[in-house]
């Protein structure tokens, strides 16, 4: 009694030190975690086994035949995880409060912080005891739940179960993540039914809560990890879902939809809106509607739909009344109907394929050609006495919209501008500024003739060149050489040599047996061709020239392949040059016009122009016809397109006509090809290998070639082949 009374007091005494001892307390709290620490080591290589073990015979023998272990396993994994929390929580707390009395041998009562670690070491020693506690009751948990699984009934499974730490923590994950998944879907249902519980007043938030795992989206924070090929609600929950959802609109649908309908009053938007169910931008809604409501649906929207289109076609009737009841010629009667025609199709795009108004406008075309028909004489006696190509060019302008172009009337008429326009246009050499005219020059069937016309017209804009690039370097310096060639007696007095440059001296490389291994030029020099050019365009030859061969070499770092477009380049424009300067003669101002005008193009000047300021868009609004992708022959065109690039190639020889499977990825607005692929065969040292080639178009135009062996360099197209193309000679 004496004995307990003594320990008692010094308990108390103790309590009541107004000093800590700092070393005592480290020497207390590094024992005590250490004990923490090994504890934590037995239940962190125990708790993945036992738990794996667990959930895997849930998975094979069923929820039912487990159902007495669950309790034992919730009281497991409830002690394993309050050790690691409260272990966690004790390291924390630890590191924070070890800062106060760092550096010191003891803590009084004085000391600011007193208090604070006094209180940390209460919470310690109570936390000690806790984990404790928890490792008692933790480890006798996990050998009765050991024990329960090790049981007779369960023993098929045994050899299914998994026995080492590794195969037991991956195992865990999985069946963890599993776990993740179900709860994640019993929620995302849950959290649906209770959004399904607002009032639903429009077909915005039907189609919202269409999207069920947009609806669910915020839970899957709460359920990590899942299952890497299970990151969505499943199938199943969704049809519930979907299914809950048609039962909450079934009796309102009706009165959803008649709302709706109300709503959309005018616009194209709103006849978009009142298309059938299944056609139109609420299509998604045929998952949760009935045959029987779509058609209710469908009977609504198509009354306002009609009602709109009615009011549509009205206005649009309206406005060509007036116009053909006004005393104006049939000439201008025609011109006004086809702006107004262009006006409609540009306002009202998105209903141009109703079946109703594509019945109007098939009516309003009939009027247009009734009109064309009757001022048909009088054009062609206009096109017959027409002196000037640009007077000729304006004669059909603005007479017939695009899809009355395609009509055998307006053909007639093109036909005969045409032919008229070529007689306007044959060739004639001008020896006077008076004679300078659209005819004075020629760049006809060269493989450069929209590039060379743009400049010769001053329409920089269209020239398809850039005033550096390496096709413009090339054209001009061979330009120069062509004329140096056939018309030495026009150069300037002051003309100067032209030059190349040829290796003078070489360095020789050789192995220590005195075999040649290598061979560079070790110096240039500048020798004359025996041609002549004018210095100043000669001058800026050389200049552009250096700045091809540093681009070259710039590409070339970059991509490989990129000098094939130079070769593309050089193999359309070999002779042309020389054609040109032997069509146009040396004595033509027209000929000097475009010399003019391409040194200006690199020069970066303003160009000059002809009387009449004319733009090459004038000649291809003659010689252009409309190319929709479904009258091209594809076939002829890639076969031309791959046989003329081809003549650059090293090794392979492109196998003719063997162009097979072409698929139109795209069309652009006006429904000309914007992207297509093929295969083709070639050969190569006496064997036969395929490939594949990707076109695309630029407005309309053949741009770039990529060929399977450089998928991501473009090749250009040969430049005779886009003329020929943009002529219309390769439609069907």
């Amino acid at each position: 009694m004496n004995r307990l009374i003594l320990i008692i007091i010094c308990s108390l005494l103790f309590a009541c030190r107004s000093t800590i001892n700092v070393p005592q307390t480290e020497q207390w709290l590094n024992f005590q975690s250490n004990q923490v620490r090994q504890n934590a080591h037995k239940i962190n290589t125990d708790f993945p086994i036992v738990y794996a073990r667990f959930l895997t015979l849930k998975q094979l023998a069923g929820e039912q035949q487990v159902s007495s272990l669950v309790p034992l396993a919730d009281a497991v994994r409830h002690d394993y995880q309050s050790y690691q929390e409260i272990a966690q929580k004790q390291q924390s707390s630890r590191r924070d409060t070890e800062r106060l009395w760092q550096g010191k041998q003891a803590i009084s009562n004085q000391d600011q912080h007193f208090e604070k670690i006094s209180a940390f070491k209460k919470t310690s020693k109570e936390n000690f005891e806790r984990l404790y506690q928890l490792q008692k009751n933790y480890l006798k948990n996990s050998q009765q739940l050991h024990k329960q699984i090790n049981q007779t009934k369960f023993s098929r499974y045994a050899r299914q179960l998994p026995s080492g730490l590794f195969q037991a923590k991956q195992q865990l994950s999985r069946l963890q993540a599993e776990e993740n998944y179900l709860a994640f879907n019993r929620a995302g249902i849950q959290l649906y039914q209770q959004k399904l519980m607002q009032p639903i007043s429009n077909f915005a938030q039907i189609i919202e809560l269409l999207d069920v795992q947009r609806q669910v989206q915020p839970l899957k924070n709460k359920f990590t990890p899942l299952p890497n090929n299970k990151r969505h609600l499943s199938q199943s929950n969704v049809a519930l879902a979907h299914a809950l959802l048609k039962e909450k609109i079934s009796s309102d649908i009706y009165k959803i939809a008649s709302e709706f309908a109300l709503q959309q009053k005018q616009g194209d938007k709103a006849i978009v809106n009142l298309q059938p169910i299944e056609a139109g931008p609420y299509n998604a809604l045929t998952q949760v509607l009935s045959v029987q409501q779509q058609n209710q649906v469908n009977d609504i929207f198509a009354k306002q739909k009609q009602k709109l289109l009615v009011q549509i076609l009205a206005d649009n009737t309206a406005a060509r009344s007036k116009i053909m009841t006004e005393s104006i010629s049939d000439r201008d009667k025609l011109t006004r109907l086809v702006l107004e025609e262009k006006k409609f199709n540009r306002y009202h795009q998105p209903i141009l394929m109703d079946a109703s108004v594509k019945q109007y406008l098939s009516q309003t075309q009939a009027e247009r050609l009734s009109l064309l028909r009757a001022v048909t004489p009088n054009l062609l006696q206009e096109i017959e006495k027409a002196e000037r190509p640009q007077t000729l060019l304006s004669l059909l302008a603005g007479l017939a919209t695009q899809s009355d172009q395609s009509q055998p009337l307006y053909q007639d008429l093109k036909q005969t501008q045409t032919q008229k326009l070529q007689q306007l246009l044959a060739f004639k050499p001008a020896y006077s500024a008076a004679q300078l005219d659209l005819n004075s020059f020629t760049a006809e069937d060269l493989s450069f003739e929209t590039e060379l016309t743009a400049l010769y017209l001053g329409d920089f804009k269209a020239a398809r060149l850039t005033a550096t690039g390496q096709a413009t370097a090339l054209l001009f310096e061979q330009y120069l050489t062509a004329f140096g060639r056939h018309c030495h007696a026009y150069l300037p007095a002051n003309r100067v040599p032209m030059t190349v440059r040829k290796c003078s001296m070489e360095t020789v490389g050789r192995n220590i047996y005195g075999n040649e291994v290598s061979r560079t030029c070790s110096s240039w020099v500048d020798v004359p061709t025996g041609l002549y050019a004018d210095p100043i365009l000669y001058q800026k030859s050389k200049h552009l020239a250096a700045g091809l061969g540093i681009k070259m070499l710039t590409n070339a770092l970059k991509d490989p392949f990129a000098t094939r477009n130079m070769i593309d380049d050089a193999l359309d424009m070999k002779g042309e040059m020389d054609l040109l300067v032997q069509k146009n003669k040396c004595n033509n101002l027209g000929l000097k016009r475009f010399e003019d005008n391409f040194y200006r193009f690199v020069s970066k000047k303003s160009p000059l122009t002809l009387t009449g300021n004319y733009r090459l868009a004038d000649l291809q609004a003659i010689y252009q016809q409309p190319l929709p992708a479904k009258n091209i022959n594809f076939h002829h065109l890639l076969d031309d397109l791959i046989s003329e690039n081809a003549r650059g190639w090293m090794l392979n020889r492109y196998e003719k006509n063997s162009v097979a499977n072409i698929n139109l990825l795209s069309t652009d607005p006006q429904g000309r090809a914007n992207q297509l692929t093929a295969g083709y065969y070639f050969s190569a040292l006496n064997k036969r290998y395929s490939g594949s080639v990707r076109l695309t178009f630029t407005q309309g135009r053949p741009n770039c070639l990529y060929f399977s062996d450089a998928p991501n360099t473009c090749r250009n197209p040969s430049r005779k082949i886009v003329n020929d193309y943009e002529k219309g000679r390769y439609l069907k």
